[in-house]
């Protein structure tokens, strides 16, 4: 079996509004080289840290829900907790476009000890492939997990498309050590009400999202400038 990912995020350059959402593409494509089907799980993990942001201010009773519609199946980040106001408020959204696998998720992992938490998902999920949801609990952080499973015949390959969208409204200036310190915000959140709308109005366009960001990426890998100078402006961007 091979694994390969292919992952990207909308980069057309002098098209600020499809350069500025706020998604990510992870797509992982798996060939079964073997001859006999193979039964394939991938599955995709999510924290919800509203709220905190490593710098200041915490998760505070946020909730993961089951979200389905629009060919999209995943679960919505939210927070109850966190002032609508801060910075660090916002929603997160982590969804599989299903194609006939059998998909199943998590809203939470088992509220047991850290070692533990994660052994649980482990073993619920190398049992069968599949998750079996777990009850919040006392976290404020609750862990969103998907998985996604197919049948792959032999010689077959099989694409696992996931997605991953953000909606943080509230950005200051830089200047938040300062009395007067504002809310400039984002622009995107003047295009989309939350998380799970950026999903749903990307998704049609991914197909050229993606080809329009590869000819830009392809047209500066064509030039005869430097490869350390390529690398670098890609990186950079």
């Amino acid at each position: 079996m091979t694994v390969r990912r292919e992952a990207f995020n909308a980069l057309i350059p002098a098209d600020a509004d499809r350069s500025g959402i706020p998604f990510a593409y992870l797509g992982y494509v798996i060939t079964n080289t073997s001859g006999e089907p193979l039964n394939v799980s991938v599955a995709g993990v999510l924290e919800n840290f509203i709220g905190d942001d490593g710098h200041r201010g915490k998760a505070d009773r946020n909730l993961n829900d089951v979200r389905d519609g629009d060919g999209l199946t995943g679960v919505f980040l939210r927070s109850e907790g966190v002032d609508p106001d801060d910075e660090q408020w916002g929603t997160m959204a982590l969804a599989f476009l299903p194609h006939g696998e059998r998909v199943t998720r998590r809203t939470a992992w088992a509220d047991v000890s850290w070692g533990d938490s994660i052994l649980d998902f482990w073993d619920d999920f190398s049992s069968d492939g599949a998750l079996g949801d777990r009850a919040r609990g006392e976290r404020d952080n609750p862990v969103a997990s998907l998985a996604a499973q197919v049948t792959i015949p032999a010689g077959g390959t099989h694409v696992f498309p996931f997605l991953i969208a953000w909606h943080f409204p509230n950005r200051k200036t830089w200047f938040q050590h300062l009395p007067d310190a504002s809310t400039v915000g984002n622009h995107y959140a003047t295009r989309f009400a939350d998380a799970w709308d950026v999903l749903v109005r990307t998704v049609p366009q991914l197909p050229q999202l993606e080809a329009e960001t590869l000819d830009f990426v392809n047209a500066v890998l064509a030039t005869d400038i430097p490869d350390v100078v390529k690398e670098a402006a890609l990186y950079n961007l």
